[in-house]
């Protein structure tokens, strides 16, 4: 999924005013778990030639923003060797490897953890279907983890099991 269909799935997931108000929520803690659900745009930037994953953080504020439990940065960190770090999962981060496009996790010390997925793209849509998942309550981790693999990946490419294993197993305790 691109980041502009990722940006209204996820607002479709936000929880209602009354749904909160049956957890004993205000409205002002309301409104702040109801923003959690929301990019919102910047000023406009115009056309950019781009990857996904800038133009992504180019369009959209990500301060404050956690997805199924991935973390967004404020902003793309850049560095000379074409690698960009985005976001983290507790102490791990999520990289782009702007030579082939993927993405892995890695360690607080920089080593690579595990292979995460074919784009940023690709990305996106393994933390909606974790953040879906949780919204409606769906806690069983194996189910998850079939489901993922099915809808998302190729059947013959298993290469990021490792990791959507390590991801389920810390976003579903």
């Amino acid at each position: 999924m691109n980041y502009s269909e990722f940006v209204t799935k996820i607002s479709s997931l936000a929880p209602s005013k009354e749904e909160l108000f049956e957890y004993g929520m205000d409205d002002s803690e309301s409104n702040e778990i109801r923003e959690l659900f929301f990019f919102h745009k910047k000023t406009d930037q115009g056309e950019s030639q781009s990857s996904s994953l800038n133009c992504f953080f180019d369009e959209y504020t990500t301060k404050g923003k956690e997805v199924g439990g991935i973390q967004f940065l404020e902003q793309v960190v850049e560095f000379e060797n074409g690698f960009s770090i985005f976001a983290k999962l507790e102490v791990e981060l999520f990289c782009l490897d702007s030579q082939s496009d993927e993405i892995y996790l890695l360690d607080e010390s920089g080593n690579t953890l595990h292979f995460v997925s074919k784009s940023f793209d690709s990305f996106l849509d393994i933390i909606y279907w974790s953040a879906y998942f949780k919204r409606y309550k769906e806690k069983k981790t194996t189910l998850i983890v079939e489901v993922i693999k099915n809808l998302i990946y190729e059947k013959e490419d298993k290469s990021n099991i490792d990791f959507l294993n390590h991801f389920f197993k810390k976003t579903t305790r």
